[in-house]
């Protein structure tokens, strides 16, 4: 397969190692490496090849990994806060008499 690129352009490293799963930004970094495509950012150009900035760009790879992570769990816990407190995730909020409506069915649930 013939490579077009020298160069690809991210804003930040970890905008291209987010992945979660480490074979899909495993191949991601191996073809970009087998075709000898340089990594460019605001503040570096990242040659694979060279083996300490491929080092960092592992590194930075499983940082990002683990803070995608993160958002995703703090995400989770947030929306089920929010069903718990009776918050409306849509972009819609409900009417007085559905509030109304859905208090009393809630309170009936909750006298059993």
């Amino acid at each position: 397969m013939e490579c077009h690129f020298d160069l690809i352009l991210v804003i930040d490293i970890d905008r291209i190692t987010r992945s979660t799963r480490a074979a899909e930004s495993g191949f991601i970094f191996d073809t970009l490496r087998q075709h000898r495509v340089k990594i460019a950012t605001p503040n570096q150009i990242i040659d694979l090849e060279n083996d300490e900035q491929g080092l960092f760009v592992g590194i930075a790879r499983e940082f990002a990994k683990y803070e995608k992570l993160k958002i995703l769990l703090r995400t989770k816990r947030g929306k089920l806060a929010r069903l718990r407190r009776v918050c409306w995730l849509t972009a819609r909020s409900p009417s007085a008499i559905d509030v109304k409506l859905i208090q009393q069915i809630l309170g009936v649930l909750r006298r059993g």
